[in-house]
């Protein structure tokens, strides 16, 4: 069986109850998993959601400028350390890779921007 049809297998047998370390104990690259995230993501309710969740808190503001937001998150030295020393202490973040903590960002980032642009 391939990475993405044990994805789908498991996803379809665990629909809500899916947590990280269950996903990590499939032993799937990360590449194939953050691409099929992407792909598996309703765009029509994402950026409501998160819209909404930075409403409620009262920080909307940070919803602007995410592309340098996202320079600066690349570019900091601090904040990688803090994922190695987050991946040491849990051993289910392990085999995620700071470049694809990066990459999830950016996709949700590129959706963001797409589609406040239609609200």
């Amino acid at each position: 069986m391939n990475n993405e049809n044990k994805i789908i297998n498991f996803m379809k047998n665990n629909s809500d109850t899916v947590t990280i370390k269950e996903v990590n104990n499939l032993n799937i690259p990360r590449i194939t998993l953050t691409r099929l995230m992407r792909e598996d993501i309703d765009k029509k309710k994402l950026y409501p959601a998160i819209y909404n969740t930075f409403k409620r808190r009262n920080k909307l503001y940070l919803l602007n400028d995410l592309t340098e937001r996202y320079d600066i998150i690349k570019s900091s030295l601090v904040l990688r350390q803090y994922f190695e020393n987050y991946q040491r202490k849990n051993y289910y973040a392990r085999s995620i890779s700071y470049d694809s903590f990066l990459e999830a960002i950016n996709n949700i980032i590129e959706i963001v921007e797409e589609e406040k642009q239609f609200i």
